[in-house]
């Protein structure tokens, strides 16, 4: 990633973007990221990675670039001649990878590096996309779903994604469409991940309750008020 303030680039694995995947990996596109430690190397890394927007159309390799890649990268014959006939998009997107190298079989995973391309780009046309570019994500398309692990007094709490990956924390006021007594453990919630810009750390910048959870909320928060011991009751629209 090139930071906007200038600083020196910065390294991410695929692994740290949540909410997109290798295809939208499309030089231009603009991310948010937090930064933590790679312990392994000692040195500062994206450690979550987040697509504000997509990269500018995917551009169709020309044959000199597949060659290069080729003479960089030696596969079996078989597996070269795959990569000359298929789309030049698909080139494209195999070449934006990156190198081979450090690869168990580098025939293998070149031919499922074309596989999985010519794959995304039918599923793209499929649902009316753009076969040259990456996903454009919807209002809803990148959001992620939970459930409400705890909630505290001062209008903060967390959820545990579906995914398994660690929790979120959240603040009230990024609730569409509930309340604070709706805020019980256990209730369903569908949410969009941003960057805290006082912590520069990620959290749920949009929260939508999806189903109630169970309880109420004097149970969930001793001390709580007994005003809030019963939960709302929702129109067809709340979730």
């Amino acid at each position: 990633i090139t930071p906007d303030d200038g600083s020196d680039d910065i390294f991410f694995h695929l692994q740290a973007v949540l909410n997109g995947d290798e295809f939208d990996m499309v030089p231009g596109a603009r991310l948010q990221y937090e930064m933590g430690l790679d312990a392994p190397s000692g040195r500062m890394k994206a450690i979550k990675v987040l697509l504000e927007s997509p990269g500018t159309a995917v551009e169709p390799a020309a044959p000199e670039e597949v060659e290069e890649f080729l003479a960089e990268n030696p596969v079996e014959e078989s597996a070269q001649d795959n990569l000359r006939l298929t789309d030049p998009v698909v080139q494209r997107m195999v070449i934006n990878r990156g190198s081979l190298e450090g690869a168990r079989d580098p025939s293998a995973t070149l031919l499922g590096r074309i596989s999985k391309s010519n794959m995304h780009i039918q599923a793209s046309v499929g649902t009316g996309n753009s076969a040259a570019g990456p996903k454009i994500h919807g209002a809803k398309a990148g959001m992620k779903t939970g459930t409400l692990n705890n909630f505290g007094q001062k209008g903060f709490g967390y959820i545990t994604p579906d995914d398994g990956s660690e929790n979120v924390f959240f603040h009230l006021q990024a609730v569409q469409n509930a309340s604070e007594p709706d805020m019980i453990p256990g209730a369903r919630l569908q949410y969009e991940l941003g960057i805290c810009a006082e912590r520069g750390t990620i959290k749920a910048v949009k929260v939508f309750l999806q189903a109630p959870g169970k309880g109420n909320m004097q149970a969930a928060m001793p001390g709580y008020g007994k005003g809030a011991a019963s939960l709302q009751i929702h129109g067809a629209k709340a979730g």
